[in-house]
């Protein structure tokens, strides 16, 4: 008997814990980003981005984030010798940690009663005595304290020579200290109007200085002179200045990569080596002089791990099922199943800020980029131009209508900012919007081709076009003259067309704009901004919101139900997502501004009551797969009820029915048999009582 009450138990914990396991799931090892800063010490590194900082032990083979609550919005960082760490935030002054982030302190330096903020901080530099400076304060005691200082002109970067020399880089040139900070003197001589991005001081006291648009210049006798040192510089954007231990210079630039000099800067030569991204943020070297080199997209060598990409913009599934990731700054990244194995497939694509992919009619895939759109005719492993007539455009939205037209709209100005390709993306021609002259928010495409519009006019009076013949003329739909700015279009499986107003208000129609009704979305909080929809095979939606998660709903909006399950929350705050997609088999991904890829998929599960042995339905994976041309499908059934075995093509068309009656519990095979269809992916989906569950078959015919 007590066996029995034992295994009972054990049974009811396993099903309750698989009951109840995280509907979302973050990806693997997709990591990467934008790196602000590198900073060594010992055998510790560290790097920050606006959001987060890291640590790494082993030489930046893996890192640990190790902000602390409160630690966001980072501006800059500074070590000092004893190896504390200084962070410049926005709003919140200087927060340090003593113990590589373990523990936190704060100093506002200054408090605005009526806003709560205090000090902005983003530029930080600590002297050979740990004295701290920023633009406007510095403390002599760790931070605790602070006191005013008044420096001539906005300061970018602080450096530090021998006998108490700080040495500015500003807005307007260089200026020097030697009373900690109480008086500046300049030292611009032919350099008074030149911002400076960095500076280094060498082991002689020589200084460099990496200026916006004018390349390096230098001085050996303590800035009271500057030459120009460009030769053979492959870009004058400097944004970075580093010296190595052994005293060679690097020059990191804004487009070029990294630049290494080992007569003073007279010459310099490129060592990029397989940098995958030339756009160099910062540079550092490690405790065995290695050099380290943060980008906007990545470090070098790839030592990432463990640090997330950040501005994940677009998903999407490929027949082939391999998953292709789209970032603002990483360019595009390919995963087998879309979870891990993730690698950069940016052979050919020139600008790594990609927002958006779409699927033309002959299978090539598009994405749009910051300049223009890039056409991958073998599943992204190779990209080209397909820019004629949109070259320099901000590409937000792409969209393909069923003649294959392929539509995009830009953020340039609100006239000429709607375009259209006939002809698999060789041209691109711009779409008059009539006499609205919107700026455009949101566009989508219906099944027929009716093409949407939302956005607002000059006196921020929202709108909703619709144009039925590919833009040729327009009409407003019913859904006009309201207040909200920020509107999102979204259309279901079944041409049912979803306006998000605001943020606030959901509205849909059925007969293309003529009717609209508003839908109340019980179940959502008041305070949540809705930014994204999506939608399974079934029509349940999902909607992201600006800081309250994932919301779900089976009944077209009326009522929500949180999904946010698996879901991070930073001080009650969750993940800011930039994308919703949902592929052929119901898997949803979410795709965060900092927080990682997530991936969701809904899958019931089937359990008595607790005082019952608890039982459960399931589908299994088709044997043999691939197949050619039949293959057995297997599937569980816990109680008695009706039973729907159904099969998909890639679009979604259902293909063939397998089962559709009455069973009862127990275990079920059937054979399909698809002599009759084409080779391609197809999914097979059981619905049974609440239980549903979609699965993937390839044939090979």
């Amino acid at each position: 008997m007590k066996k029995m009450a034992l295994l009972f138990f054990i049974l009811l914990l396993t099903i309750s814990m698989w009951a109840q396991a995280n509907f979302w799931q973050l990806a693997n090892e997709l990591w990467g980003g934008r790196i602000d800063g590198i900073a060594a010490y010992g055998g510790n590194l560290f790097a920050i981005r606006n959001s987060n900082v890291f640590r790494s032990t082993n030489g930046g083979d893996t890192w640990t984030s190790i902000a602390g609550s409160g630690v966001t919005s980072i501006n800059c960082m500074a070590i000092n010798a004893s190896g504390h760490l200084y962070l410049g935030v926005t709003f919140r002054g200087v927060w340090w940690t003593t113990n590589n982030g373990n523990n936190w302190s704060n100093n506002q330096i200054t408090h605005d009663p009526h806003s709560g903020l205090g000090a902005s901080i983003y530029a930080i530099g600590i002297d050979s005595q740990e004295h701290i400076f920023t633009p406007s304060f510095r403390s002599f005691d760790g931070g605790n304290s602070w006191q005013e200082i008044n420096p001539p002109s906005s300061v970018n970067v602080f450096a530090f020579g021998s006998q108490n020399q700080i040495f500015i880089g500003t807005h307007d040139g260089v200026y020097l200290s030697t009373n900690s900070a109480s008086t500046w003197t300049a030292r611009n001589s032919g350099i008074e109007n030149i911002v400076i991005n960095d500076l280094g001081v060498d082991a002689n006291g020589d200084l460099y200085a990496g200026s916006s648009q004018d390349g390096i210049f230098y001085s050996s006798d303590e800035g009271l002179s500057w030459l120009t040192r460009n030769t053979s510089l492959g870009s004058l954007k400097i944004t970075s200045i580093h010296i190595a231990p052994n005293g060679d210079i690097y020059a990191g630039t804004e487009d070029q990569g990294v630049y290494r000099s080992t007569d003073k800067g007279i010459t310099w030569m490129p060592v990029n080596g397989n940098l995958p991204d030339l756009r160099v943020r910062t540079i550092a070297t490690g405790m065995n002089s290695e050099l380290y080199i943060g980008t906007d997209g990545a470090t070098w060598a790839a030592k990432n791990q463990n640090i997330n990409i950040q501005y994940l913009n677009a998903g999407l599934r490929l027949i082939s099922n391999d998953f292709l990731l789209g970032t603002q700054g990483s360019g595009i990244f390919q995963s087998p199943d879309g979870q891990s194995g993730w690698t950069a497939k940016n052979n050919g694509l020139t600008n790594l800020l990609v927002t958006e992919f779409a699927v033309g009619n002959s299978g090539d895939i598009f994405a749009g980029t910051y300049a223009g759109v890039f056409r991958s005719s073998d599943a992204g492993e190779n990209w080209s131009t397909a820019n004629a007539g949109i070259e320099n455009e901000v590409i937000v939205q792409l969209e393909r209508d069923p003649s294959g037209r392929i539509y995009a709209f830009t953020n340039a100005q609100p006239t000429d900012t709607l375009f259209y390709s006939d002809d698999n993306g060789n041209s691109w021609n711009s779409i008059p919007i009539g006499m609205n002259d919107i700026l455009i928010e949101s566009m989508a495409v219906s099944s027929q081709g009716y093409l949407f519009l939302s956005g607002f006019n000059f006196f921020l009076e929202g709108i909703v076009l619709i144009s039925p013949d590919g833009g040729t003329s327009w009409s407003d739909t019913a859904l006009t003259s309201f207040s909200s700015v920020g509107s999102t279009l979204a259309i279901d499986n079944s041409d049912r067309l979803y306006a998000v107003l605001g943020g606030e208000s959901l509205f849909y129609t059925d007969d293309n704009g003529t009717t609209w009704s508003k839908i109340s979305i019980s179940g959502i909080p008041n305070s949540s901004k809705v930014n994204h929809l999506a939608f399974d095979s079934n029509n349940h939606i999902y909607a992201a919101t600006q800081s309250d998660g994932i919301y779900y709903s089976e009944d077209a909006g009326s009522n929500w139900t949180a999904k946010n399950d698996g879901l991070p929350a930073t001080n009650g705050y969750y993940p800011s997502f930039n994308f919703l997609y949902v592929d052929p088999a119901d898997v949803v991904f979410g795709g965060t501004y900092d927080d990682g890829l997530f991936i969701g998929n809904s899958v019931a599960i089937a359990i008595d009551d607790p005082g019952n042995f608890p039982t459960q339905f399931s589908l299994q994976q088709n044997y043999p797969n691939p197949f050619n041309p039949a293959t057995t499908i297997g599937f569980t059934i816990a109680e008695q009820t009706f039973v729907k075995l159904t099969v998909y093509d890639l679009l979604g068309r259902e293909v063939a029915t397998l089962i559709n009656e009455e069973k009862s519990p127990g275990d079920y095979t059937i054979e399909f048999d698809a002599a009759k269809l084409s080779s391609g992916i197809y999914f097979y989906r059981l619905e049974a009582g609440n239980f549903k569950e979609t699965r993937r078959m390839i044939l090979m015919q």
